[in-house]
């Protein structure tokens, strides 16, 4: 008898959900009817364990076990206050920039991490905001400790500014020890990461993470979204009851997004400083629907 979790990818009804956000600007979309996000905001009982804390075999329901728990990020914004800015296009085509005022102290200004993990209202959006200046070589990192294992199937990143030059998702399977490579996006996957945009995944290097080129355009500068399936393109996907290299491939105790460069719009060229602030903005957030 197997106890534990499961997730499937668009082979059941169960998948999983990370966001990330820039400038609070939240779409959470639910691949599932029946799940309301906005009705989750106590832990029902544990499907997998009975009323004596014994486990038992189960498939369990979709819970948002990211609600509430902490990320840890390399970079807030707001000590000190600093000031930020966002490119938007207007009905004219032209590029606007708005530009803000980051403050820790500040209820209304400040961005923290716990932004990150909070219930989703689209009518009052929060965000976690990095420091500004924090540009390539130099990156950005944002840690998720599940706390336990869980085989993950979908991760899916929404920014409210463009999307990163180059960035990459990690797992860990021994609560934060070491990290393995799950997936890489970059402009230039072979002079960052070392990897081909064009790799093929056969069953021979089914745990391989990939690099690919197409969600790395600067374009849209708001709501660009970036989806990942974990077990896209892999052959076993669809035995993946009996291929124990996959099973092993989507479980993690941890995810880890490091943010390796990001994309600008010409504002490395200007010597006002509130545009410069809007090419190292970076703002996260994380929505993640795991079973417990």
């Amino acid at each position: 008898m197997r106890l534990g979790i499961r997730f499937r990818w668009q082979l059941s009804e169960m998948k999983m959900y990370l966001f990330s956000v820039c400038m609070g600007c939240l779409v959470l979309e639910s691949f599932s009817a029946s799940f309301n996000m906005f009705s989750v905001q106590e832990v029902p009982p544990d499907p997998c364990y009975d009323e004596g804390g014994e486990p038992k075999q189960c498939i369990p329901d979709f819970v948002n076990a990211a609600f509430g728990k902490e990320v840890i990020s390399s970079s807030t914004c707001g000590s000190p206050p600093s000031r930020f800015c966002k490119s938007t296009i207007d009905k004219d085509n032209r590029v606007i920039r708005n530009c803000f005022i980051c403050d820790a102290q500040h209820p209304q200004r400040q961005h923290p991490t716990s932004y990150l993990t909070d219930l989703n209202n689209p009518n009052d959006l929060t965000c976690w905001m990095s420091n500004t200046y924090v540009q390539y070589p130099q990156n950005v990192t944002l840690k998720l400790a599940l706390n336990k294992k869980y085989e993950l199937t979908y991760i899916s990143l929404q920014f409210c500014s463009s999307r990163p030059d180059s960035m990459a998702i990690f797992k860990s399977i021994d609560y934060g020890k070491t990290w393995i490579p799950f997936q890489y996006y970059s402009n230039h996957c072979k002079k960052m990461y070392g990897k081909s945009p064009r790799a093929i995944v056969t069953k021979a290097n089914e745990q391989e993470a990939l690099c690919t080129e197409s969600y790395s355009n600067i374009e849209p500068l708001t709501g660009a979204r970036v989806a990942f399936s974990t077990l896209e393109g892999r052959p076993s996907a669809y035995d993946f009851e009996n291929s124990p290299i996959l099973q092993d491939w989507i479980t993690a105790t941890d995810i880890m997004v490091v943010f390796n460069k990001l994309n600008t719009y010409n504002d490395e060229n200007t010597d006002d400083d509130w545009s410069k602030g809007k090419l190292l903005l970076l703002t996260i957030r994380f929505r993640c629907r795991w079973p417990l």
